[in-house]
């Protein structure tokens, strides 16, 4: 082959998308969103554009909202944070014959699995074309793990300023990878001399997922039995049990693996029914109904049902008493009652779940929706909401898909809408969960 001259400007760019039903399952994907992708579970919020969401919730002028539980205020985007988000995504500007610039960002996958396991995953690639390149090719630099099918993006016509090419690939990992791998998009031209000429349009990176970027979470799973309050003449017991792949498939998006432990069958559970100290945990709501409030005086609810479940423990087994003690377990205790707290103002809170800030319990009410524990659970390992000034980067509350956003206040039609972390979420939660052994 002749030697290759010096590239031309390009005429297309490609970026990479989940598969079109994606809804955090199967992999980690993370992208600069741009409004251009509809994620189902999400409608008219899902792949809001960072430009416009990326900034911060004023109280009053000069003032960030302080409270990271709340999203209220005049929200404000920031350039400055949104140029950082840019560098994170790795922007590239292509520039076409014309001197016409566009901007095309990196996107990243993490895909959770074994050594010696193969893996393969679908996606989409978004081709915009103004002039027809001789190929577009897929290459990877680690293609004695990784394949790609196909590897060519053939019979791509013109459409730019139209509907965008989209395009389903298989991508195959034949092993865990110890080093990131780059799968870019090269257009294939030919110059003025009938040379051919190479230009990079378009590029995904596969995160490391070998052992020493895998991590795990020891979680113990409690189901609380209460007394009758709400009209039955029975306790109610709540559901420790039932949403284990949502936790599962999200935690895998961070190369995170529960790890649990199970107090949560019908014959296993915490039964505080007939004990007389819970009795100051059961208060009126703002309509005067039972209800489970989170604190009693100086007693968190947390560390209250801990405590009985030591005693629980001991009865079974002595040398159980004290096993789950310490940041090394998360606690989980499952309510089937509504549980609620008071704000400052001493109005009522209506509670799905919380955590506490020493990252070793969680409460769950029976109010609690799909997203509710694994949010919760990504708390304790270090994650702030997305709309909390304090983290790496601030998102307008109700406007993602992301796991650790409110956007289920906007109705029940949005109850399944948080499905995905960020990468930078990813990096974080990673880093406060324990090595696989």
């Amino acid at each position: 082959m002749p030697e290759l001259r010096k590239y031309v400007p390009a005429e297309c760019f490609v970026e990479f998308r989940p598969k079109a039903d994606w809804k955090g399952n199967y992999y980690g994907f993370d992208w600069m969103r741009e409004g251009d992708f509809d994620i189902s579970v999400a409608p008219g919020i899902g792949d809001s554009s960072f430009k416009e969401i990326i900034g911060k919730h004023y109280v009053s002028p000069g003032v960030v909202q302080p409270d990271g539980n709340k999203y209220k205020g005049d929200f404000k985007p920031d350039t400055g944070l949104f140029k950082s988000l840019e560098t994170f995504y790795e922007r590239t500007d292509l520039v076409f014959n014309d001197g016409t610039t566009v901007t095309n960002y990196t996107a990243f996958v993490n895909v959770y699995m074994k050594e010696k396991e193969t893996k393969t995953i679908e996606l989409q690639v978004r081709s915009i074309v103004r002039k027809s390149p001789e190929s577009l090719e897929l290459r990877c630099d680690r293609s004695d793990i990784v394949g790609i099918s196909p590897s060519n993006l053939s019979d791509l016509g013109v459409n730019y300023g139209g509907k965008p090419h989209m395009q389903t690939i298989k991508i195959t990992l034949k092993d865990t990878l110890d080093n990131p791998a780059d799968i870019k998009v090269v257009s294939v031209t030919v110059d003025k001399d009938g040379l051919p000429a190479e230009n990079i349009v378009g590029k995904l990176t596969i995160c490391p997922n070998n052992k020493s970027n895998r991590k795990k979470k020891a979680i113990v799973l409690i189901s609380v039995k209460t007394p009758s309050f709400s009209g039955l003449w029975f306790g109610k017991r709540g559901d420790a049990a039932g949403n284990k792949d949502f936790i599962v498939q999200t935690l895998h998006q961070a190369l995170i693996d529960p790890q649990f432990e199970e107090y949560a069958s019908f014959f296993t559970y915490l039964d505080l029914s007939d004990d007389p100290g819970f009795k100051s945990y059961i208060k009126e709501d703002a309509h005067q109904r039972k209800a489970v409030v989170n604190w009693s005086g100086s007693t968190g609810l947390e560390k209250y049902c801990y405590a009985k479940f030591k005693e629980y423990l001991k009865d079974m087994d002595p040398a159980l008493e004290n096993k789950y003690n310490g940041n090394d377990y998360l606690k989980a205790f499952y309510f089937g009652e509504n549980l609620i707290a008071y704000d400052r103002d001493g109005s009522v809170i209506y509670l799905n779940g919380y955590s506490t800030a020493d990252h070793e319990f969680v409460v769950m009410s029976g109010t609690a929706i799909q997203s509710t524990a694994v949010h919760e659970f990504l708390h304790a390992l270090g994650l702030p909401h997305t709309f909390h000034a304090k983290g790496d980067y601030c998102y307008r509350g109700l406007y993602t898909e992301n796991v650790l956003d409110y956007t289920h206040h906007l109705g029940d039609e949005f109850n399944n809408a948080r499905i995905s972390l960020y990468k930078w979420q990813w990096t974080k939660s990673n880093g406060n969960a324990q090595p696989e052994p």
